[in-house]
């Protein structure tokens, strides 16, 4: 027996209603335009991570060269004297020639001429200090943080002038041992923070970079 027309008309209601329903869970189908913008998403990010991990790989290899200069400066355990003041004393190139840590690593690197005018410019500079211009340079593809180099530029020491025979011969050994044991320090520290450093300088040039 036929439906009546009532019955019909509530059942494609009903059908209707469901199909809208099915139509909403489904996902909205994908355009090309979407595709075409993911895959260019994906291409850039993965582009990114590989220029990232080129940069990174330059800044290990450049930490290593830069670190075994530091060990053969400390073997050597030629190292500048304060003779400028009392106390603690950043010096690039004393009155005897002897160039620091840091500026060694930098002349080892091909930079004498710029250690030489740092020196007749602002022979006590603290790298730690520095902003911009080819020393931020440097410091920034060495493959160290500034934090890092600021630790291997360690300040020299003079003591107060006292009365009586120079004590001079006695607090210059006296420093070159507190030199030598702060240096093995320093050596063993850049070597357990070598990953995190790398990671903080990679970090900082890619910035430098995009600025």
């Amino acid at each position: 027996m036929p439906r009546s027309i009532p019955v019909l008309l509530a059942a494609l209601t009903i059908l209707a209603a469901s199909n809208s329903a099915l139509a909403d869970a489904r996902p909205a189908p994908t355009t090309r335009a979407s595709l075409v913008t993911a895959r260019a998403a994906s291409h850039e990010s993965r582009a990114a991570r590989t220029e990232r991990a080129r940069i990174r790989a330059e800044l290990s290899a450049r930490r290593e060269l830069n670190l075994s200069r530091f060990q053969a400066y400390v073997a050597r355990g030629v190292y500048p004297v304060n003779t400028y003041e009392p106390g603690m004393l950043n010096i690039f190139i004393d009155e005897g020639g002897r160039i620091c840590a840091a500026a060694t690593i930098m002349t080892a690197d091909g930079h004498g001429d710029l250690v030489r005018q740092v020196a007749a410019q602002d022979n006590f500079l603290r790298l730690g200090t520095v902003t911009e211009g080819p020393l931020l340079d440097w410091i920034r593809t060495s493959g160290f943080t500034q934090e890092e180099i600021a630790m291997i530029q360690e300040p020299f020491w003079e003591p107060e002038p006292t009365p009586g025979p120079s004590p001079h011969a006695d607090s210059a050994r006296e420093e070159h041992d507190r030199l030598a044991a702060r240096y093995a320090v320093i050596v063993r520290t850049l070597r357990s923070n070598e990953r995190r450093s790398l990671t903080t300088a990679t970090d900082r040039l890619m910035s430098d970079a995009a600025s």
